[in-house]
């Protein structure tokens, strides 16, 4: 390997910023970026509620290529064609799966394509879900994490409309977590299940949505007025929220309770918890990790003894630092300035969390709850939302581009509004 040679793994949010940042920085100079991820395109993961209660006004009807058309439909608006996000940048875009990262022999090894020298990695591969060894849960609940899952959700709901439709009989979808990614799908579960009721004639009082959080609040790691404003708003809709309740066993279409009541369920969709336990194998040297498998980092946002790893996002550990795209980000600066300054042989610089308790969520149809460097919620805080969406998509792509994108999702999806 004759020029120096970054790789950075995965292509989320914090990956993506990273090659983009790099590329700019280092236009002039001898190096070669390389971005590693298993897929051809970035999912936006921000929008997965959207994709799993995106309405199309005639839900139940039988038809499944017209189904199937609007998947692809739903589904094209949130995935990003990953050599077009590149195309105008030095950036090298490998699709594969990363199976080890030797820090000693700097080395990182590619399930199809062997292994890949690198002088500086970037591990940005984000993480997977925690099930806190609920008995189950892996294989009966389903996790909002991939575009395969967001449609997984949309059939459950759809089935247990059917369901209640052809038997009269009530059913229950239970979310649990009530964290931002759960709060999110249960509300827009309460908005999507509106219109197919209404749609279908169908006795809203029959479908119950049960959102089950540990915690005494939803929305707990926000501030007092969010999480009051959030209580309100699942009243509102319809939500049952239960707190200080915890999941013991998930069946096919049956939870216990840590109080041993079990309750039929027609899905569980499990909204609670990272982890990153998958990287304790992957990674080959002496590389520590918290508890739930992310990877220490220092200051500098680089592994302790291997000054030329950094790892970001949610598969990285740094004490104040949350696990959100918005963090992810910001590191992704600070590790793209870092790997510059050792290029060039300048001091490292030190990362800093900005507005670490910024908060937009959604919280069913045109409304969601925005604390930023204030507070407010209903339709301002869904143009808020609209708003950081739209700037995401101008990070990647140009004016025109993201603008048509932007429109497309947003007039895809306020049909569930």
């Amino acid at each position: 390997m004759n020029r120096d040679r970054i790789v950075i793994l995965g292509g989320g949010f914090g990956g993506i910023k990273t090659a983009l940042l790099l590329s700019k920085k280092l236009k002039k100079s001898a190096v070669d970026i390389i971005l590693v991820n298993q897929n051809s395109y970035q999912v936006y993961t921000p929008s997965l509620y959207e994709v799993a209660t995106a309405y199309r006004g005639t839900e139940l009807s039988k038809d499944e290529i017209q189904e199937q058309d609007f998947k692809g439909e739903i589904g094209a608006a949130i995935a990003f064609d990953l050599a077009h996000i590149f195309s105008k940048t030095s950036v090298q875009v490998v699709v594969d799966t990363v199976v080890g990262v030797d820090a000693v022999k700097q080395q990182v090894h590619l399930k199809k394509d062997g292994a890949l020298d690198y002088t500086y990695c970037v591990v940005a591969l984000g993480s997977q879900t925690a099930y806190f060894g609920v008995e189950g849960a892996e294989q009966n609940a389903i996790a909002l994490k991939n575009l395969h899952s967001a449609f997984a959700v949309r059939d459950l709901i759809k089935d247990a409309v059917q369901q209640v439709k052809t038997t009269q009989q009530p059913a229950t979808v239970a979310v649990v977590g009530a964290g931002l990614a759960g709060f999110e799908v249960a509300t827009e579960i309460a908005t999507y299940i509106k219109h197919l009721v209404r749609t279908h004639s169908i006795d809203k009082e029959k479908i119950r949505i049960l959102l089950i959080e540990a915690q005494n609040e939803a929305l707990s790691a926000c501030s007092h007025k969010v999480c009051e404003e959030a209580r309100r708003r699942l009243r509102h809709l319809g939500v049952d929220l239960r707190t200080n309740t915890k999941i013991i066993k998930v069946e096919k279409q049956n939870i216990v309770l840590n109080d041993n009541t079990s309750m039929e369920v027609a899905g569980v969709v499990w909204g609670g918890g990272v982890q990153c336990l998958y990287l304790k194998e992957m990674m080959q040297g002496d590389v520590s990790f918290s508890p739930s498998g992310q990877i220490m980092v220092t200051k500098f946002l680089n592994v302790p003894k291997y000054n030329n790893v950094f790892a970001i996002g949610d598969c990285s550990f740094l004490e104040g630092a949350p696990d959100t795209a918005y963090i992810a980000e910001q590191q992704a600066e600070c590790a793209a300035q870092n790997i510059v300054s050792l290029i060039k042989n300048k001091s490292l610089v030190e990362y800093k969390p900005k507005n670490a308790d910024f908060v937009v969520s959604s919280a069913g149809g045109k409304y969601a709850l925005a604390d930023v460097a204030f507070f407010c919620c209903g339709f301002s805080g869904w143009l808020i939302k609209r708003i950081i969406d739209f700037r995401y998509l101008l990070s990647i792509y140009s004016l025109g581009t993201a603008f048509k994108m932007w429109y497309k999702g947003v007039k895809l999806f306020s049909k569930n509004d």
